[in-house]
Order: structure tokens, then C-alpha cells, then sequence
């Protein structure tokens, strides 16, 4: 594994089953990595006076475990928006070599979310839906996800129209780059030949296309952040995400979280159960996210650069949900 600034404790690294569910060295170090980076982060954000919270199953994890969902394998957080484009702003000052912040919510970047993701540039974490793209060109270090909240609306009609807005920007991004930035060749000759050659012609074309919408879906999304409103959503993964309340965000608590601590917001059970309904219990399979689908290609010993699209990728880690 590689060296981090802040290693693990003797004994954290071995093999253990946690509520039926194995997690190999492997995992632990992919574990130990993540911690190091969430450290770091945290480190930054509390020499600013910047506000982050634990998030999706980090918080649930934190809440129910004291660590890590035994079947998961990473670390969300979250941030408000004014928060969230501080941390952006001194990114480069604050995260040297090996690590990298990196804002999404760049257009010149193939990533194509909303949000930030820190990264360790000396590990490898490739999803196994991006092993044939040869193109992407951001960080594919092991990381850990910064989501922004985002203000909405209060009026149910006015709110239903910016979600189908950030819904369809969103879908057209996503559309265009499936033709240009994010090309692979499909497995069936029907679609793998009229695809290519929408490619060969159109690429720079359909590349400027999903340039546009995923600047018009970030806009959209920020629309609302002047405005003094009650509620907040995260924007980025799902069509009608779930709406959280301001008033949950208001004061934050440290809570341990396997070997460090981590904040929370005071408003952690509304949130959880927004998200999770009955959050107490451990869930075999849930459609809520609380699994991982797994399928990720994990290396702690070498840089995600030793590693081209054709070769080497064969190791992937599928995170299997409890027994």
C-alpha cells in the first residue's frame, strides 16, 4: 500500500467479518486510503471555517456502524453551495502531490457530475464502466465524493419545472458524450458501426453539445442560491433527488467513524430517513443505494496512469452484499 500521511491504526488492516459480510485486506486498504483523504479534507476545511457533513452512506455508516457499511467502499460528504465553491477556491493551495481536488463542474473535464472528488494520485480506482474509454481525462485515483446542496424552490409548481429542467439538461450531457467524450464500441454490430461513424464525423460537434447542456444543467441547478429557501437537494444523481430541510443543516456534532471522527449534521435521523426510510437495520439488497453495485478496480500499491484501457484491468472488486 502506499504511504499515507495519516496511516492506520496496528490491527485495522487485517481481515475481519463485520455482520456476516467478509472485508479483505484488500478492501481495508482501499478503507485506509479513503480515511487518509477524508482526514486531509477535513484538515482544510476546518482551517477555513468551511461546513461539511458526512453524507448518504458515510452517514448512515457512521451513525449505525461507527465506520464503514461492511459492503461499502467509499466516503461521501456534503456541502453547502457558498461552502462548496470556497473549498474550489483554495484547492490548489491546500491539496499538494499526492493529493488532487478536482471540480467537476468543469466542462473541459469528461467526469460530467456536479460535485468534487479529492483523490490520492498514487492509487488506482477505475469503474468498470470506463476501462475501454481511452479519453477521460480526470483524476482516477481512490477518493472520496464532495456533493454540493443546493437551494430549491418552495412552490410545488415552480419545483416541478427546475427538476425537469436540471433533469433534462442532465439527460442531454449525458447523451452527447455517449457519442463523443465517454465513446466506447457496442458489443452488437446493429449499433457498433452507425455509432462509430457518428463518432468519426460528429465527435468535436457532439463534444461542444455536451459542453453546453452540462454548463446549462449546472446553472439550473444553482439557480436558486440566492434565494432565501427552506429546502435542499442534491442535484446530481437522480432525476427527482430527495428534498432535505435547511433547518437539519444548522448545527454539526463530530461522530467516530472507524479510526477518525467525522461531522455530521444535527439533523442526521430526518436526513436518514429521507433517504433510507428504516435506517436502523442492515439491509441485504435495497434499491435506496445503500448496496454498491461494486465492479470497481482498485489498486493501493501504483497511479492509476501505470494502467492503459486495454491492458491489466482484470482485478475487479465486486462488493457483494451481506449474507
Amino acid at each position: 500500500m502506499v504511504s499515507l500521511n495519516y496511516p492506520p491504526p496496528e490491527g485495522f488492516l487485517e481481515a475481519e467479518t463485520r455482520c456476516g459480510h467478509y472485508i479483505s485486506k484488500q478492501m481495508k486498504e482501499v478503507w485506509a486510503v479513503e480515511l487518509d483523504l477524508a482526514k486531509k479534507l477535513l484538515e482544510v476545511c476546518k482551517k477555513y471555517n468551511l461546513k461539511i457533513y458526512a453524507d448518504y452512506g458515510t452517514l448512515l455508516g457512521a451513525i449505525r456502524h461507527k465506520g464503514f457499511i461492511p459492503w461499502d467502499d467509499d466516503m461521501d460528504f456534503c456541502m453547502l453551495r457558498e461552502d462548496y465553491e470556497k473549498l474550489s477556491e483554495i484547492a490548489q493551495k491546500e491539496f499538494k502531490e499526492p493529493y488532487c481536488l478536482e471540480n467537476y463542474e468543469n466542462p473541459e473535464l469528461s467526469q460530467l457530475m456536479i460535485g468534487m472528488r479529492l483523490h490520492n494520485s498514487n492509487t488506482t480506482a477505475i469503474a468498470k464502466s470506463e476501462q475501454k474509454r481511452p479519453n477521460l481525462n480526470y483524476n482516477q485515483g481512490i477518493f472520496v465524493d464532495i456533493f454540493t446542496l443546493d437551494n430549491v424552490p418552495e412552490n410545488k409548481n415552480v419545483l416541478f419545472i427546475h427538476r425537469k429542467f436540471v433533469a433534462l439538461y442532465r439527460f442531454l450531457t449525458w447523451g452527447f458524450a455517449y457519442f463523443s467524450t465517454r465513446y466506447f464500441d457496442s458489443k452488437h454490430l446493429m449499433v457498433r458501426y452507425p455509432k462509430k461513424i457518428l463518432y468519426i464525423l460528429f465527435r468535436k460537434p457532439l463534444g461542444n453539445l455536451s459542453k453546453f447542456f452540462f454548463k446549462k444543467w449546472i446553472k439550473e441547478s444553482k439557480k436558486y442560491r440566492l434565494h432565501n429557501t427552506i429546502k435542499l437537494t442534491d442535484q446530481n444523481h437522480v432525476v427527482n433527488p430527495t428534498l432535505r430541510e435547511k433547518k437539519d443543516y444548522i448545527n454539526t456534532s463530530e461522530i467516530q467513524f472507524e479510526y477518525i471522527s467525522i461531522p455530521i449534521p444535527g439533523g442526521s435521523d430526518n436526513i436518514l430517513k429521507a433517504e433510507y426510510g428504516n435506517y436502523r437495520i442492515p439491509k441485504k439488497f435495497s434499491s435506496t443505494g445503500e448496496l454498491r453495485m461494486g465492479g470497481i478496480f482498485f489498486d493501493t500499491d501504483k497511479p492509476y496512469t501505470d494502467y492503459s484501457p486495454q491492458k491489466d484491468r482484470n482485478k475487479i472488486i465486486t462488493i457483494k452484499q451481506a449474507p
